[in-house]
């Protein structure tokens, strides 16, 4: 089951089956890792029988990628495996600010720290250094799920298999400007560790636009973002509201309303503030060719092919790199 079944979420103004290349509108990292640990390369990702997987190696070789197609508030959906890995690797689904100068705001709806993969992650960064806003569910990650979030003026809220497991309602700590979707597989190594060779696979995502306002309702929801973003408050629908026998899943265990982060991730604790440099070094490559359709096959001209991924070549970089923030925590919410 998936939160756009559930919850009546309509078509997808933006999808990505992976049936064959990857569409223009990914950007693949290439560059430094994360805190200028490891290289992300283009070579750590390949798409076959309509799934693409991201590796990471034991030198710390691994890779992501960003839809250059951003909005304000809108709703997030991906099928996602990660196979049971080194504690050095975090598969990581977040959105993250199209203005470079809003690098600080982050909204990661699943990132999975424990290397059993048993348990998944969300976390909202609101910028300017406040502490991030933390949520955990026991989950299975090493099978296949549907992992979601809705993020609207007033509220941030996350689904896995179509059953929400925390929501953030207090507007002062969301972020707010266009974001746009990055799957990333980040590498947070420890001195003298030997490390082993981790995945994560993604079956699909789509992209979706909140329901127009009232002042247009001539708009339906599933026709694109609109063009003035004002939608109305969280309209989210709670988890005990699902369609009648739509149980939750069975291997979804009650969230904590804000834990302390898994040891894994202690190498993202100490830094609770956004770089002072906001535009890091580049490491997106932007796409040489304009985006297709989402069910339109990609254009091959002036593009590298790696292991059936494309790779757009001599593009500008963005100024600025995803997934820079550190995940010092606030204290759990009463």
């Amino acid at each position: 089951m998936t939160a756009a079944e559930s919850l009546g979420w309509g078509s997808p103004a933006l999808a990505d089956e992976f049936d064959g290349l990857l569409g223009g509108d990914w950007r693949v990292y290439s560059g430094t890792g994360f805190d200028g640990q490891g290289t992300r390369t283009a070579e750590a990702l390949s798409v076959s029988e309509g799934v693409l997987t991201i590796t990471g190696d034991a030198e710390g070789n691994t890779g992501g990628m960003a839809w250059s197609t951003g909005q304000e508030y809108g709703r997030w959906e991906a099928r996602v495996r990660t196979p049971a890995g080194d504690p050095s690797y975090n598969p990581v689904l977040l959105l993250w600010p199209d203005d470079p100068a809003a690098a600080g705001q982050e909204i990661d709806f699943l990132e999975v720290l424990d290397p059993t993969r048993q348990t998944a992650n969300a976390f909202v960064h609101p910028g300017g250094g406040s502490a991030a806003e933390a949520g955990e569910v026991a989950v299975d990650g090493t099978a296949w799920h549907t992992w979601a979030v809705e993020w609207t003026p007033t509220s941030v809220t996350t689904y896995v298999d179509g059953t929400e497991w925390w929501r953030l309602d207090d507007p002062a700590l969301l972020p707010s400007g266009p974001m746009h979707l990055c799957v990333q597989l980040d590498w947070f190594p420890t001195a003298g560790a030997t490390v082993q060779e981790s995945s994560m696979q993604v079956d699909w995502v789509r992209q979706y636009a909140l329901p127009a306002t009232p002042a247009d309702p001539g708009t339906p929801a599933e026709s694109g973002a609109p063009t003035d973003p004002a939608p109305p408050a969280d309209t989210a629908t709670p988890a005990d509201a699902s369609p009648a026998g739509a149980a939750a899943p069975a291997d979804i265990a009650a969230p904590a309303p804000a834990p302390a982060p898994a040891p894994a991730d202690a190498a993202r604790q100490a830094g609770a503030a956004a770089p002072a440099d906001p535009t890091a070094p580049a490491d997106v490559t932007a796409p040489a060719d304009p985006a297709p359709a989402a069910d339109a096959p990609a254009a091959t001209e002036g593009v590298a092919m790696t292991e059936g991924v494309r790779l757009a070549e001599g593009a500008p970089d963005l100024p600025a790199r995803p997934g820079i923030v550190g995940h010092a925590v606030a204290a759990p919410r009463r």
